[in-house]
């Protein structure tokens, strides 16, 4: 899978906002409200003319779902009440460079999830990758069109956490590999000597398939682009148990051969 999924913690509502039904504050306690006594206070309530969809905001498009989802996420900055732009997620506003090219933003130090874990420049890091990415298939909007340097954010997350978005899976019934224990081997091989001749290919500078140059790219960074077995994945299997954990998806944290077959010991 070419989503770079890093930590997909984006399901979890952030602390930083103040509640999950769509009732926000709003201006004027009185039917009769003129603008010599509006007042601060009072509940607005915003109903929607259908369901929403998802409250996953990579795949959500219809409105309802983008008005529902708006009130669980928080952004870097938002706008005030009088439509300025202020800081949110953000420790300030952003400091840039003299060429306008490179703008760093620091992020609030009590930022956490509702679990209570800190959020990181790495979730900013793999919201923006994913909204990004060509393969998210959406029906939403996202233009990153004027970023640059995707590259470097990549670097520094692989050299500090190992973690490299798993590419593919291969799935193995049980009772396959309990009769045929020498299949789990047998693929391994025979995917790694398929690869062989693609890795020289992306040695040389021919496009000639779509995702020859991103993997090219990527080699100077990771090395191989795509790695095989356990070994060469166990820092993004560990992350994603983990955080399958976290969020409930799996009950416990599943020993590896539970989960895996390691076909170099196959």
């Amino acid at each position: 899978m070419d989503l770079s999924s890093g930590k997909l913690r984006w399901l979890r509502v952030s602390t930083l906002v103040a509640g999950v039904a769509v009732l926000v504050s709003a201006c004027g306690t009185s039917q009769n409200a003129t603008g010599d006594n509006i007042k601060n206070g009072g509940t607005l309530i915003w109903a929607l003319d259908a369901d929403a969809q998802s409250l996953n905001p990579f795949v959500a498009g219809d409105v309802p779902s983008v008005r529902a989802y708006g009130f669980l996420f928080p952004n870097l900055y938002q706008a005030d009440k009088n439509l300025n732009v202020i800081p949110d997620l953000a420790d300030g506003m952003p400091s840039i460079s003299a060429d306008k090219k490179v703008w760093t933003v620091k992020l609030r130090k009590d930022a956490k999830w509702s679990d209570g874990s800190p959020i990181t420049a790495d979730d900013v890091v793999m919201t923006v990758n994913m909204q990004n990415n060509p393969n998210l298939d959406t029906d939403a909007a996202f233009d990153w069109g004027e970023l640059d340097n995707v590259a470097k954010v990549e670097a520094d997350w692989f050299r500090r956490t190992g973690i490299y978005p798993i590419h593919g899976l291969i799935v193995v019934k049980t009772a396959v590999l309990e009769q045929h224990p020498e299949v789990a081997r047998s693929l391994y091989d025979a995917f790694v000597e398929s690869k062989k001749p693609y890795i020289d290919h992306l040695k040389g500078s021919e496009n000639t398939f779509p995702e020859d140059a991103k993997y090219r790219g990527l080699m100077p960074i990771v090395g191989d682009p795509l790695p095989y077995g356990l070994k060469d994945n166990m820092p993004s299997i560990e992350a994603m148990l983990t955080y399958g954990l976290q969020q409930g998806l799996i009950p416990k944290r599943m020993p590896m051969d539970e989960v895996f077959v390691d076909p170099a010991k196959a």
